[in-house]
């Protein structure tokens, strides 16, 4: 879905003090088969200029892709106090009753985030959804999670929980955010030392973290990976790094998660433009070589060895 109409959407429907908004997930972002079946022809059969319908198109036995969103917050409790005067309807029956001090007790007891999900998208926000007979079915439903800056910061730094950490070390899309409108335009550190961060502290502190936590992937991936590797191998190590001990990974998950994170539709082109200046700062650095350069990804795109 288009981002600037997610970003108007959230700056009417919900109160203020969201200071960081990312979108993530196939509702997000536009991808081929949205499942495994049939769906590419579904897709590719919508006209190419009518973004948001192919963006959103699904076979007739499939439910619309949900918009994921996290949404950075200054004051957790305020906030959920002032949500839920202006959307109630998005709360469970006791949180509602309970009130915002037990929400964020909640969101405080958890992973720091608390969700509201299968949330109806506002009518002058609802896509239709395409099936294979050109006929509208499914309404668009949303899922947003709320996290305190303080929170998001400590887990983008130090891996606490790895839940949104996790997260961010895929391509995401930022929603809101000062200057920084997607992954792939964060700093490397090489950009930063040559003057080109922002002097609003409050937005270094938050473009310091989201680097630090890229860069702490891709150290982590490499150390696990063998002496040569591809790119592609680089890119499922580091989605597979938020996933290691989930027990439902091949019980509930899907067996192709992590394979269609990174290789499907363009994924495998955003993760190399979110990765690709560390990447160079490792080969300047003569920790990596690059081997082989080949931009396809189904031959696993370039072909690293580490120095040792």
């Amino acid at each position: 879905m288009n981002k600037k109409i997610l970003t108007d959407l959230i700056d009417s429907t919900f109160p203020p003090g969201i200071e960081v908004a990312i979108g993530y997930g196939s509702g997000v972002f536009e991808q081929k088969g949205y499942d495994n079946n049939n769906n590419d022809n579904n897709v590719n059969n919508i006209n190419e200029n009518d973004q948001m319908n192919k963006t959103m198109a699904i076979s007739q036995f499939e439910e619309p892709p949900m918009i994921d969103m996290i949404f950075v917050v200054n004051d957790e409790l305020e906030w959920h106090s002032n949500n839920l005067k202006w959307n109630s309807s998005h709360y469970a029956a006791l949180p509602r009753l309970l009130g915002p001090s037990f929400v964020s007790n909640v969101q405080r007891a958890s992973a720091r985030i608390y969700y509201n999900t299968l949330v109806p998208m506002p009518e002058k926000y609802q896509q239709n959804v395409v099936n294979s007979n050109n006929k509208t079915n499914g309404k668009q439903l949303m899922k947003y999670g709320v996290i305190n800056k303080s929170d998001f910061i400590n887990d983008l730094l130090n891996w606490e929980t790895l839940y949104l950490s996790g997260r961010l070390q895929k391509p995401v899309a930022f929603l809101k955010k000062p200057e920084v409108t997607d992954s792939s335009t964060i700093m490397s550190s090489s950009n930063i030392n040559n003057g080109h961060n922002t002097t609003n502290d409050n937005e270094h502190e938050i473009n310091h973290a989201l680097e630090t936590n890229l860069c702490s992937a891709l150290s982590t991936a490499i150390l696990l990976l063998p002496s040569e590797f591809s790119e592609l191998d680089l890119y499922k190590r580091i989605t597979s790094l938020s996933y290691e001990g989930d027990f439902r990974m091949g019980i509930a998950e899907n067996p192709n998660k992590i394979d269609n994170i990174v290789n499907k539709g363009d994924s495998f082109q955003r993760f190399r433009n979110l990765y690709e200046l560390y990447v160079d700062d490792l080969i300047d650095q003569n920790v990596l070589t690059m081997k082989t350069q080949n931009n396809n990804s189904e031959d696993g795109g370039h072909i690293y060895m580490k120095h040792t």
